[in-house]
């Protein structure tokens, strides 16, 4: 977890974490610029992408679940992806974004395996504390580079997931 630091010095920790109504995500602050790294993340079984869509997420049933798919599994969506961005890590491995938004919408949902896209904030009562982390976090993300104001971190990781999916396909 971060640390705070006296007023006016800025606390360095080798972790950084950020939460959102009780979910953590470890936003691997010292390793998110390796691509060593980002590569065994991604290439680890418990990895999960979270595909987005303009800013929703895609979902199946009643009601409405979104879908979270192992790494491994998506290939549909990485093929689809225009960007896709390292969240973080939680206690079970790494969690991606891919931005689907320059696909039509159909397109997206079926990359992603899903029955249609919903506004985030529509889910807010359902989900777990993990999962609204991830959710806020990938919003926020694809959000952001919608308009384009990403971070520093950020863009390293986007260039980089580009790069591997560029090498990979």
């Amino acid at each position: 977890m971060t640390s705070r630091a006296p007023a006016g010095e800025a606390a360095e920790t080798a972790e950084t974490a950020l939460a959102y109504s009780g979910g953590v995500i470890d936003r691997a602050a010292s390793q998110r610029s390796d691509p060593g790294f980002l590569d065994a993340t991604f290439a680890t079984a418990s990895t999960r992408l979270i595909p987005m869509w303009r800013d929703q997420c895609v979902v199946s049933g009643e009601p409405a679940v979104p879908v979270i798919l192992p790494a491994a599994e998506a290939g549909a969506v990485m093929n689809a992806a225009a960007e896709v961005v390292f969240l973080g890590l939680d206690d079970r491995g790494g969690i991606f974004a891919a931005d689907l938004s320059p696909a039509s919408e159909s397109l997206a949902v079926e990359a992603a395996g899903g029955e249609r896209v919903l506004d985030v904030r529509a889910l807010v009562g359902t989900l777990g504390p993990a999962e609204a982390a991830w959710f806020t976090r990938a919003g926020l993300a694809e959000h952001a580079a919608a308009a384009g104001r990403l971070g520093r971190e950020d863009s390293i990781d986007r260039y980089l997931l580009r790069s591997w999916l560029e090498e990979t396909t």
